[in-house]
């Protein structure tokens, strides 16, 4: 309430502050729902990290986002459409229209560019001494020209099929098809090898997919839903895989809804993680054969993984305890991993199988013993390519980095690891360098930031460009590329030696976009968004682009010397 009185009655900050205490007030009265359940209720798929950003309130969310998280309540979304209009009306007094703000962004880009001209890009990141100097710019540096930039456009119009958002995207492993899941519970899968990208849509689900996977050698795709249901397919013809003995292909059944499936390294045997409490092993060449269950977990079972060498399924589950079963014996491989009482969303193998990690969404309970350095849900976890390092980012803004990769050591439950901090909001994404010398980090303060992850040096000032959260980021396979999603409905690819833009954003999306993955070669980068739509973009050398832009200016040139023979001819006539 003092946020109210100490800011003016007109001013944007008392509008927000008015909206800020009207969900919160909402969520205290419906019982403070907790994350996880509030973004089980959403109709649209909305993550928990979404649900979280809505009820703090800090900026100004998205319609559609508070539109969700109020009808999830059970709340007035009548009221909170004008509480909303008046903060939007607050911060935009005069409204410009769409293509009058276009104009003014794209010669602002023009800008930078040319400003940008005149400085000599380096091959190598800064030294420690010029990031020090610069650490508090709030941009990154400007676009690289010259032969080397590398340039990506669209590889075409959007590969539209989906009703709802999508919210998941696979490559296959030789990079000829790609699946793509949506909250309207479809399955499409494109063939990228025809000169037209054509999609078959291979499953149908009755609630939303939230798994897609690829079995290791590219011959079948698995799907799991919040239906309760897993199906594969067999690419080569797009049909299911059936039960042996049997004349049609059956779903994989859990009582409740799948939230995650995996592969084992071999691709003979799949797993499916499920909110009645279980976990199952099936074999994949029949797709419902079910080879054991594991049974412990005293709530859902959110996530799991694999070991490399396909000996041990790593579970995690709402009872906050991560569990290791041994898949020949169908017995338990050691006590359960327990640590403060939590959520536990993923876990993962280090490569080489000797240690394990998961990401947790921490409750209030501050008497519990904590197992990591952070202060909120820890939302994004990636291991190093050698299994060295992990780290961790988390809604506090924190990433924590940990050496040796250990969150639980049975002996000694000794922690080794230290924060980078810098961010000022969520951190949403993590993903480390194929060399393993650069990480990266997305948060919702719309800025990417690459920190040498042995000394959590911040390597280039923040990556600024994005105007909201950044959901997102991925490495190409070469690891010359870092690529950006944002809910800005734009993707930027950056060099992640320079710290410099290699393009201006990839825009075509109308929504948020939620995640962006690279083909196995590099070439071709994909993304999807809550539009509905998934979009494939091409890079292109800049002796290609040269050649279009040559081809553009003679036939621009060749239209302007017609023209002027017409004005010619039009005055002569008027002489006459």
């Amino acid at each position: 309430m003092s946020e109210l009185l100490d800011t003016p009655a007109d001013s944007p900050a008392r509008s927000l502050a008015e909206l800020r205490l009207r969900i919160q007030r909402l969520h205290r009265e419906r019982g403070e729902p907790s994350l996880r359940a509030l973004s089980k209720q959403v109709l649209k798929a909305v993550s928990h990290t979404t649900v979280r950003a809505v009820l703090r309130c800090q900026t100004l969310p998205r319609w559609e986002h508070l539109q969700a998280v109020v009808s999830a309540l059970n709340g007035d979304v009548d009221e909170f459409r004008l509480l909303w209009v008046a903060v939007r009306d607050a911060e935009n007094p005069v409204a410009m229209p769409a293509e009058e703000i276009a104009i003014p962004r794209k010669l602002m880009e023009n800008q930078d560019r040319s400003a940008s001209s005149n400085g000599a890009p380096s091959s190598r990141p800064a030294s420690s001494e010029a990031i020090k100097t610069s650490a508090g710019a709030r941009s990154a540096p400007p676009p690289e020209d010259g032969a080397r930039r590398s340039l990506w456009a669209s590889a075409g119009e959007p590969l539209v099929g989906h009703e709802d958002a999508v919210v998941n995207l696979a490559f296959s492993p030789d990079g000829s098809s790609l699946a793509s899941a949506g909250a309207d519970g479809a399955v499409l899968l494109w063939n990228l090898t025809a000169e037209e990208s054509t999609a078959k849509r291979i499953a149908q689900h009755a609630g939303p997919v939230w798994g897609i996977a690829f079995s290791p050698d590219g011959k079948v795709l698995a799907s799991a839903s919040s239906d309760s249901t897993l199906r594969l397919w067999e690419l080569s013809t797009g049909n299911p895989i059936a039960d042996a003995g049997e004349s049609d292909a059956q779903p994989v059944v859990h009582l409740e809804g799948i939230w995650a499936v995996a592969f084992s390294p071999d691709g003979k045997l799949f797993a499916t993680a499920s909110d009645d409490r279980t976990a199952m092993v099936w074999n994949a060449q029949t797709g419902g054969t079910a080879c054991v269950k594991f049974s412990g977990h005293t709530e859902g079972v959110l996530c799991l993984a694999f070991s490399p060498n396909g000996a041990i399924l790593a579970t995690g589950g709402d009872d906050s305890s991560v569990r290791l079963w041994d898949i020949e014996t169908g017995r338990a491989a050691s006590k359960p991993l327990s640590g403060r009482e939590e959520t536990r969303w993923s876990v993962a193998f280090s490569p080489e199988g000797r240690t394990l990690a998961s990401r947790l969404e921490e409750t209030d309970k501050e008497d519990c013993p904590t197992t990591t350095g952070h202060k909120d849900a820890v939302v994004s976890i990636a291991f190093s390519s050698d299994g060295q390092l992990l780290a961790t980012a988390g809604l506090d803004g924190a990433i924590w980095v940990w050496r040796p990769a250990v969150l639980w050591h049975p002996p000694t439950g000794e922690l080794v690891g230290f924060p980078i901090l810098g961010h000022t909001d969520a951190v949403v994404d993590l993903a480390f360098s194929p060399d393993d010398r650069i990480l990266a980090s997305g948060s919702a303060d719309g800025t990417v930031r690459l920190s040498d992850p042995l000394t959590g040096e911040l390597l280039f000032p923040p990556l600024a460009g994005h105007s909201d959260a950044v959901v997102g980021v991925t490495f190409s396979g070469d690891g010359e590329i870092l690529a950006s999603c944002s809910e800005d409905a734009t993707i930027r690819l950056w060099d992640p030696t320079t710290g410099r833009t290699l393009c201006e954003p990839l825009r075509g999306h109308t929504g948020p976009v939620g995640k962006v993955v690279f083909g196995p070669d590099g070439s071709i980068l994909a993304s999807c968004s809550d539009d509905g739509s998934v979009r494939l973009w091409q890079s292109r050398d800049a002796v290609t682009r040269i050649a279009e832009l040559e081809r553009e200016v003679e036939e621009l040139s060749g239209k302007y010397l017609q023209a002027l023979e017409e004005i010619e001819r039009l005055k002569a006539q008027l002489r006459r």
